[in-house]
């Protein structure tokens, strides 16, 4: 259950204006997601060879720059990294972009939504938040609740990689705790970057099995 007052009632236009009045990192290269430890051209390739698809949802996306990144990565790459790419479903969720609901360009997928009450398809395989799960926490007290919700939606197999940064709820100890106990193997330490500004929890899971998870709160 979550207490009250962590969630203000604002709507997601409410959230998206504030949002926009932020200075707030929206360009982020594929390239920066090395920080949550997870490579995600890698990711793709092994994917694309075991099932024929990689499916990734960037939550909180900014711009969604990466997804032409990965591409580009791709494209002059090696001839087996360059034929993936037709396979690749790259998209970015967020409330805070310059489309007034989904739009396609380029490979990629960008859409105007809540990314704490969105629903992922079963055929997800990656899952990201870089920075972008302090706005969740801040504006609807749902950050904790949102990483959940992914993860629960995940099938088994599937990569979550997020930061926890930006507020007290997010940073509590206790919260890490848990986190780090449960999935010790998948944890990394981000150490003072010049994106970050601070230590922060970064989390790179790769679902075992379909246990939820139910943080504590």
């Amino acid at each position: 259950m979550i207490n009250e007052h962590l969630r203000p009632h604002l709507t997601d236009e409410d959230i998206q204006n504030r949002l926009q009045s932020r200075d707030m990192i929206r360009g982020r290269s594929i390239d920066s997601y090395a920080l949550l430890g997870v490579d995600i051209g890698n990711l793709a390739v092994q994917k694309v060879q075991e099932k024929g698809s990689f499916v990734w949802y960037d939550m909180c996306c900014g711009d969604f720059h990466a997804a032409g990144g990965l591409i580009d990565n791709l494209h002059w790459g090696t001839p087996e990294e360059k034929a993936i790419i037709p396979q690749l479903k790259l998209n970015g969720i967020d409330l805070d972009t310059v489309f007034p609901g989904r739009d396609e360009m380029r490979g990629r997928t960008i859409e105007r939504a809540n990314v704490a009450t969105y629903d992922l398809p079963s055929t997800v395989d990656l899952v990201t938040s870089f920075r972008g799960l302090c706005y969740v926490e801040e504006y609807m007290g749902l950050g904790l609740e949102t990483i959940e919700r992914w993860y629960n939606a995940m099938p088994i197999g599937a990569t979550m990689a997020v930061d926890l940064f930006g507020n007290k709820r997010l940073e509590d100890p206790t919260i890490h705790s848990y986190l780090n106990t449960r999935f010790r193997e998948n944890t990394v330490r981000i150490n003072g970057d010049y994106i970050l500004g601070t230590d922060a929890l970064a989390l790179k899971i790769v679902k075992p099995n379909a246990a939820p998870l139910s943080i504590p709160k």
